[in-house]
C-alpha cells in the first residue's frame, strides 16, 4: 500500500497512517491527520476514493492547499496509482508491538517513536510499540498481570460477593418464611383442631 508514496508525492507534513476505522467500513483506510484528529482526510485504498475531505475553511493552510490536489488526482486516477505503488524505505529498524495484551508482533520502521509509523502504516504509540524485545515482554507481562487482577476483582470476587448477598437474603427472609410455615403447620394444627371441638 502506497501510504508513504502519497506522503512523499504531496510533501505532507501531517501524520499519514493506515488504520481500520468502523466509520469507513471494514477495510483499512489511509488517514491524514494530526496528533489530535487522525482522520482529517480519509482515502479508501481499494478504489482510491476520498471518503472524508478537509472542510475547515482557512484554518490549516497546508491541508487547504492539499485538498484540491487530492481531488484532482482522484478524478484522474493518479491517486489510485500512488496507492498501488510500492513504498520504498531506507534503513529499517525492528520495532515490537503488543496486540490486545496477548502477543508481541515484530514490525519494521525507519524511525522509532510517536508520531512515526511502521512500514505497514501503523502509528507507533509509545505504550504499545517498543524498540527492544525485552521492554515489550516486560510490558506485556505487566499488562496481563493487571488484566488478571482486574478480572479477579470484577468477575470472581464480584460473583462471590453476589452469592454472599443471596445467602444473606436467604437466611434473613427465606428461612424466616420457612420457619413460619413449619411453625404454622406444626402448631397451627393443634389450634385449628382445638377450635373445632
Amino acid at each position: 500500500m502506497g501510504w508513504k508514496t502519497i506522503k512523499e508525492h504531496y510533501d505532507i507534513k501531517h501524520i499519514v497512517q493506515v488504520d481500520k476505522d468502523r466509520d469507513y467500513g471494514e477495510e483499512p483506510v489511509i488517514m491524514i491527520g494530526s496528533g489530535y484528529i487522525s482522520d482529517i482526510i480519509v482515502i479508501r485504498p481499494s478504489d482510491g476514493k476520498i471518503l472524508k475531505r478537509y472542510t475547515d475553511g482557512g484554518v490549516n493552510k497546508l491541508l487547504q492547499a492539499l485538498q484540491p490536489r487530492l481531488d484532482e488526482d482522484e478524478k484522474s486516477g493518479k491517486l489510485k496509482e500512488l496507492i498501488d505503488a510500492k513504498d520504498t524505505f531506507g534503513k529499517l529498524l525492528p520495532v515490537y508491538s503488543i496486540d490486545d495484551n496477548k502477543r508481541i508482533r515484530l514490525m519494521w520502521c525507519e524511525h522509532y517513536g510517536w508520531p512515526n509509523v511502521t512500514t505497514g502504516g501503523e502509528l507507533m504509540y509509545d505504550n504499545i510499540f517498543y524498540s527492544q524485545l525485552k521492554a515489550a515482554k516486560y510490558h506485556l507481562l505487566r499488562n496481563t498481570k493487571m488484566d488478571w487482577r482486574n478480572w479477579w476483582r470484577y468477575n470472581v470476587r464480584g460473583r462471590f460477593k453476589a452469592i454472599g448477598e443471596q445467602f444473606k437474603l436467604f437466611f434473613k427472609y427465606d428461612l424466616r418464611e420457612i420457619w413460619e410455615c413449619v411453625y404454622v403447620r406444626c402448631w397451627g394444627v393443634f389450634f385449628v383442631k382445638g377450635g373445632k371441638k
